[in-house]
């Protein structure tokens, strides 16, 4: 169940869940409104889906900045609308064995809908509520829920919820055709740095420019790449502008046909958030040949920890960072070694089927 209105990178892994249920005993249909995007973007890419139509009222908090601008009255009207949800989902327990919730704002619904029933609540913990009430409902789903499945340990630490009905379950990716021809890097061309993704500020774009022209101010030639949308935001305002006063080496790309082909041309693939659940987009740059790098205690990290190659940064400070990126740089070695072993790699760790097959062991609570 999700209300997705966007396909990034968590609604790709759902529907490659979808895909590899059969092979692991599962029938599975997405429950979502009928003008989801997912419907649109699983008939462009050929995918055979079955799709349940959903209408579900949005949450009173949802228009009023989250739980943590709530009050009382607030907390009332969210109540009842839970109550209502959870009725809806109650109805479709005849027809299901599992009821997986892809949305946060639906974990409860979804909990509650399945007490009772011969259903059981499983919660993608993708995306967590914040905040100390955030934390608390989090902890009553997980709690009256049959199984929690997070794709790092960051993601679960921040729920509460790390126990035995919990499962830490990296997001598969499907790989592209192993790319053969990468461009080499030497003194004509700069090293090349790409973040990918919408421009938004828990992506922490502002602070890869900053890091990208204080590596050329030190005379590391550096070239940085912003591959996605940048809205028109305070954030969005502030990475154009350093983009404009960069003099050349930030370049910003707001569509991409094909992202293994940019990545094919990157030497680093970054990924700064310090929020992120996970971050597939290092996985598609490591299989295309890149170094992944990210930031210490955050889901994007443990793809490194758990890849065992790339770098982990552990520093806010934009000085700092120029500094170790600089050295990274310098280290040929890793460079060499993801072109040569990334795409073996990532498929090992993160390819499809196994991560499906570990996924759905977790929904049922079976040992990996």
């Amino acid at each position: 169940m999700t209300d997705a209105r966007a396909v990034w990178g968590a609604e790709r892994s759902l529907l490659g869940l979808v895909q590899h249920a059969s092979a692991n005993g599962f029938e599975a249909t997405i429950a979502c409104p009928i003008d989801s995007p997912l419907r649109g973007y699983s008939r462009r890419t050929g995918l055979e889906i079955r799709f349940l139509d959903v209408s579900l009222q949005q949450h009173p908090a949802q228009s009023r900045g989250g739980l943590r601008a709530t009050g009382l009255r607030q907390i009332a009207a969210e109540a009842a609308a839970t109550a209502r949800a959870s009725r809806t989902v109650r109805g479709w327990t005849r027809d299901f064995d599992y009821i997986v919730s892809f949305e946060t704002w639906r974990n409860l619904e979804v909990a509650l809908g399945c007490l009772g029933t011969r259903a059981r609540a499983v919660l993608d913990m993708h995306d967590v509520f914040a905040g100390k009430l955030g934390r608390v409902l989090n902890r009553f789903a997980g709690w009256i829920s049959y199984s929690a499945v997070a794709p790092s340990r960051f993601t679960l630490e921040k729920t509460g919820l790390v126990g035995r009905k919990s499962s830490v379950v990296p997001r598969g990716t499907s790989l592209p055709v192993p790319i053969a021809d990468r461009r080499s890097s030497d003194s004509e061309h700069p090293i090349r740095a790409a973040i990918l993704g919408e421009v938004r500020s828990y992506k922490r774009v502002d602070l890869f420019c900053s890091v990208i022209r204080e590596v050329n101010a030190r005379g590391t030639r550096m070239l940085g790449l912003v591959i996605g949308d940048v809205h028109e935001d305070n954030v969005g305002m502030r990475v154009r502008s350093q983009i404009e006063a960069s003099g050349g080496e930030l370049l910003h790309i707001e569509r991409v046909d094909n992202v293994f082909e940019i990545l094919a041309d990157v030497d680093y693939v970054v990924n700064a958030s310090d929020e992120e659940a996970f971050g597939r987009t290092l996985i598609e740059g490591l299989a295309a040949g890149a170094v992944p790098v990210s930031f210490s205690g955050t889901g994007p990290a443990e793809i490194i920890e758990r890849a065992g190659i790339g770098a982990i940064l552990n520093s806010n400070d934009h000085i700092e960072l120029a500094i170790k990126f600089a050295q990274l740089v310098s280290n040929q070695a890793e460079r060499q070694r993801a072109t040569l072993e990334g795409y073996s790699i990532a498929d090992r760790h993160f390819g499809w089927p196994n991560v499906a097959t570990s996924y759905y062991r977790a929904v049922e609570r079976l040992p990996s």
